[in-house]
């Protein structure tokens, strides 16, 4: 739902802004803002207006709504938890007609009604050229990075971000080690609709770590797998859906007692967390619970794949099953189903029909 751009609210800034995030904080003009708040932002943007926050969706998550501040003559908006600071803020940088008509509220009444005409850099640098280009090689629909105590994201105008997105996904993934993708972007006359910065959250002091995740000596009999996808399978089965296998995995509480080092679970995209991999290669499976698997799925959506990979879309083949011996399987004589079959070779479900297990898609 979109309106038409209404005239301008509260009075144009006093003159042209340049507005700079560095190490030592937020720039306007020159000044340093020894605090990021409405006031101070008034002081240079002019007075703003006021909208409280709106939930893109019916299924966007519960978490509380925040104040949104606006100056519209500026092309700057901010978000604030408790009407004072600003905890985040955005400048509309390029109008965007197919993002904006895509919401499903009164775009205008929560964005400014013009765009950013100033200057925006980062330490000093303009915007493109500041994307570090590592990030800007694997640029999606949005790109972020750090700088000092400040994340920056930019967002991609929706005519770009779908030239991007609509790569398969193995001819992206070959993009990531070239410059193809940032090319593309830096040749494009305004690939950013609007950036976005914020304090970043301070680091968690660090911790010895609780040994919760440790794995346990096994003191049964346990299952021997000689193939990882397949024993993640097993793994989804009687760990996520009969929760026969305990402890349920939960990556986030795992990086959080894990002290080795900082692990940020969801800034894994494309391969496995190396020590959450290690983990579930190492994890004994009693060989008492063999009796209760009758049936495995290969969906994209497991919970396995997820703990391994939080931010995987489910696009690549590194879960399949190219490769089982008859040894493994044997271990699972009620093993009657196995669904999912693009995701194991020939030769796998070869070896499952020639054992009696329905192979479905």
């Amino acid at each position: 739902m979109k309106t038409k751009r209404g005239g301008r609210q509260g009075g144009p800034p006093p003159e042209r802004l340049c507005i700079d995030i560095g190490q030592e904080g937020l720039r306007i003009n020159g000044s340093l803002l020894p605090e990021l708040t409405l006031a101070a932002l008034d002081a240079f943007l002019g007075s703003h207006r006021e909208a409280p926050q709106v939930r893109s969706s019916p299924d966007e998550p519960v978490d509380p709504l925040k104040l949104v501040a606006i100056w519209d003559a500026a092309g700057v908006r901010a978000f604030s938890d408790d009407s004072v600071h600003a905890s985040e803020l955005e400048l509309l940088l390029a109008e965007d007609p197919a993002w904006e008509s895509s919401v499903q509220y009164d775009f205008f009444a929560l964005n400014p009604r013009n765009v950013f005409a100033g200057v925006f850099t980062v330490e000093g640098l303009p915007l493109l050229q500041a994307v570090p280009q590592k990030v800007l090689r694997e640029v999606y629909s949005f790109a972020e990075w750090k700088t000092g105590n400040w994340d920056v994201m930019v967002m991609l105008r929706e005519e770009l971000g779908e030239v991007i997105s609509s790569m398969p996904f193995s001819e992206r993934l070959k993009k990531l080690e070239t410059d193809d993708i940032a090319d593309l972007v830096r040749a494009a006359p305004q690939p950013f609709r609007e950036v976005c910065i914020s304090r970043s959250a301070a680091p968690p002091k660090p911790v010895k770590s609780s040994k919760k995740w440790k794995l346990p000596k096994p003191q049964v009999a346990v299952l021997h797998f000689s193939h990882l996808p397949f024993k993640l399978a097993v793994v989804q089965e009687l760990m996520y859906q009969q929760e026969r296998l305990k402890p349920r995995f939960d990556v986030h509480d795992f990086a959080k007692h894990h002290a080795k080092r900082d692990i940020d679970p969801d800034s894994y995209y494309f391969e496995m967390i190396p020590e959450v991999k290690a983990w579930f290669d190492g994890l004994p499976v009693p060989a008492s619970l063999a009796e209760h698997v009758q049936r495995l799925s290969f969906d994209g959506g497991n919970d396995i794949y997820l703990e391994l990979i939080p931010q995987w879309d489910g696009e690549d083949e590194q879960f399949n099953v190219t490769a089982l011996s008859a040894q493994e399987l044997a271990q699972f004589p009620q093993l009657r189903e196995v669904s999912g079959s693009h995701w194991l070779s020939p030769e796998v479900i070869e070896l499952l029909t020639r054992h009696g297990v329905a192979v479905l898609d």
